[in-house]
């Protein structure tokens, strides 16, 4: 956590300086471009650590500056939106750090359409795709103490029951698109989310590496994931996301083409690899996840971004 808030506040201060000379020049698409994909980390990273009201707030955020992009300009009140905007998430990383809030500080809603001239802020709206993949996620109940009033005893029966009724194991995913199909990766596996920057092509390197990349001064490699699990390329370019996957010290770029969000499936809820019937490879298959909406191709990362593999 200390991490994220220390790159949080990083992207807090650029987003600022960013508005701030956009007030000067509201055409300066740049860095309409920048505070988008700042914002878009921002989220992206809460996603990763299970902030999911940081991660709504940020997607509403988020869903607004991308009509701005569209214009390639902003209005007088969307810049000052872009700076309400910025002081939700600062209330919302306050509260997450246990720090005191200002008492004057007010609540701030941002409209998921921006509007030229707006003369409200609108009341929050949460994407509906977004909503279908959180409501069925929930999250990992904590046990709690038993109630210090509450004396009925604990009999013999009660126990047995106990040890036999067991609530099974589960593991939690990060979810992502290709095409059509949906697929996701242990959550415990990836480092953060980014929009897709530039990347930097290696000669002599496997057909599936696009190159490499700069990472606030770390360079990594990055796989196009659909050559790595050899699916035809339908859809050239339209990759959004890269996810960050860390394993044995060793860092790896994902292109993918959205990220969806997080959920958590039973063990009871996978089904084995070598039941899998589609297009692809068992080897880098962690199994099948079964969800009531849908079915995720399950990656094994570890396998598919295994750290002594020779990549040129």
């Amino acid at each position: 956590m200390f991490e994220f808030y220390v790159d949080t506040q990083s992207h807090f201060e650029t987003i600022e300086d960013d508005i701030l000379q956009l007030e000067e020049d509201s055409s300066r698409k740049d860095l309409i471009d920048d505070v988008f994909r700042r914002v878009h980390s921002i989220k992206g990273n809460a996603g990763v650590l299970g902030l999911m009201e940081l991660y709504t707030e940020g997607q509403e955020f988020e869903t607004f500056l991308e009509g701005v992009r569209e214009r390639k300009t902003a209005t007088t009140g969307e810049i000052d939106m872009m700076l309400q905007g910025l002081d939700k998430l600062k209330i919302m990383i306050a509260e997450l750090k246990g720090e005191e809030l200002d008492p004057g500080a007010e609540e701030v809603v941002i409209s998921k359409t921006p509007a030229p001239v707006p003369t409200a802020p609108s009341p929050p709206h949460v994407d509906e795709e977004y909503a279908q993949v959180l409501e069925p996620t929930g999250e990992i109940a904590t046990p709690q103490p038993p109630d210090a009033t509450d004396t009925k005893p604990f009999t013999m029966d009660e126990k047995a029951v106990k040890a036999i009724v067991k609530e099974p194991e589960s593991m939690t995913f990060l979810t992502f698109r290709l095409d059509d199909e949906r697929y996701g990766v242990d959550i415990m596996k990836v480092r953060e989310i980014i929009v897709v920057e530039a990347i930097t092509p290696v000669p002599n390197t496997l057909d599936f590496v696009c190159g490499v990349m700069n990472l606030r001064d770390q360079v990594l490699p990055v796989f196009d994931l659909r050559k790595r699990l050899e699916i035809p390329h339908t859809s050239e370019g339209k990759e959004r996301n890269i996810i960050i996957i860390e394993i044995d010290k060793a860092t790896t770029g994902l292109k993918v083409d959205e990220v969806v969000g997080i959920i958590t499936i039973t063990a009871d809820k996978i089904t084995p690899p070598e039941k899998f019937m589609g297009s692809v490879s068992t080897e880098f298959l962690q199994g099948m996840g079964n969800t009531e909406d849908d079915t995720i191709i399950l990656l094994d990362i570890q396998e598919m971004c295994a750290a002594n593999e020779l990549l040129f």
